[in-house]
């Protein structure tokens, strides 16, 4: 009888551990798309953009997505877009060998 409850257990916590990776790894090819879509809204095409990545955090609130995404004309240059909890995307920041902010051809506000 206590194997069948802690097989049950350990089942259960099975279960949950991957729904939670499935739910960070499917919502983060997501958000690449909506970051990606959410470029091509300001003008960009897919041309312009070298390189996308993902990186998923989880908070008490639960997860928050950052993309990366580097330029063609700007290989130096990362800038970071978030997707946050109420589902808006904008771009939080960046980094590069630049002190120059001006200098910089992505940059929004």
């Amino acid at each position: 009888m206590k194997k069948k409850i802690l097989l049950a257990i350990l089942s259960c916590v099975l279960i949950l551990a991957l729904g939670v990776g499935a739910y960070a790894v499917f919502g983060g090819i997501a958000i690449k798309n909506r970051t990606l879509a959410y470029l091509e809204s300001q003008g960009y095409s897919s041309a312009d953009i070298q390189s996308v990545q993902v990186k998923t955090y989880y908070a008490i609130a639960g997860f928050r997505w950052e993309t990366m995404v580097v330029f063609v004309d700007e290989p130096g240059v990362t800038y970071y877009y978030c997707y946050d909890f109420d589902k808006i995307i904008y771009q939080s920041g960046y980094m590069g060998p630049t002190a120059d902010k001006d200098a910089l051809k992505h940059k929004e506000g």
